[in-house]
């Protein structure tokens, strides 16, 4: 992913003040609302102050869960499901990169959250806080875990011994964002399985790679 550098990887919702325990019902209506300001006018239109106008909460209400809009609009994007991948080290390696790459791109497959994590994207190359937030809590936790899978498989002779692992995962995630952002092309389960299929065929070990040819 090239539109960014390393940062802490983050939580959902951050932390709020102390103090009685806060309402779901509450939260859930503060990210109706900013999902409605989002649909009708970009993530370029959310504030604090019109999320929480929207909602019929104070602005205290809405940062008491979430401590910038940044964090909030990660939050609607990343939605109440976490979808983790949970058996990595019981499969083989080309399953267990497809397993990761469809935990990183899913969301992506609805046009809604992709037009999200779109307009993310496009504020963080002019709001260094927004790029801290969707380093943190989106990119960054998908590049740790991509590295983790290829330097294991390659530690096993699964994958060239020689790759350069920031960049293979450039070739997968810069295809994403060169979609989202450039020629609007869906991320889909189409794109996955081209993407895929290129990705294994050049990190494959060298030896095998000639037998193919």
């Amino acid at each position: 992913m090239s539109i960014i550098s390393p940062a802490r990887p983050g939580a959902s919702a951050r932390p709020g003040r102390a103090g009685r325990p806060r309402d779901p019902a509450v939260q859930r209506q503060i990210l109706d609302a900013a999902k409605a300001l989002v649909g009708e006018n970009g993530c370029a239109s959310i504030t604090i102050e019109g999320v929480a106008a929207r909602a019929g909460v104070s602005k205290q209400s809405v940062y008491r869960r979430w401590s910038s809009r940044g964090d909030l609009l990660v939050d609607l994007y990343l939605g109440s499901v976490t979808e983790e991948p949970q058996r990595w080290h019981d499969l083989g390696f080309r399953a267990a990169f497809t397993d990761y790459v469809q935990w990183s791109v899913r969301r992506l497959f609805d046009p809604k959250r992709a037009a999200i994590l779109r307009g993310l994207a496009m504020e963080a190359q002019a709001d260094p806080a927004i790029r801290r937030v969707l380093m943190a809590r989106i990119v960054e936790p998908r590049l740790a875990r991509g590295r983790e899978l290829l330097r294991r498989a390659a530690d096993a002779g699964e994958i060239r011994g020689d790759l350069d692992v920031d960049t293979a995962l450039d070739f997968v995630f810069g295809s994403v964002w060169f979609n989202l952002l450039i020629t609007g092309a869906p991320i889909n389960r189409r794109w996955q399985d081209r993407a895929l299929r290129e990705f294994f065929i050049l990190t494959a070990p060298i030896a095998a790679a000639r037998v193919k040819r």
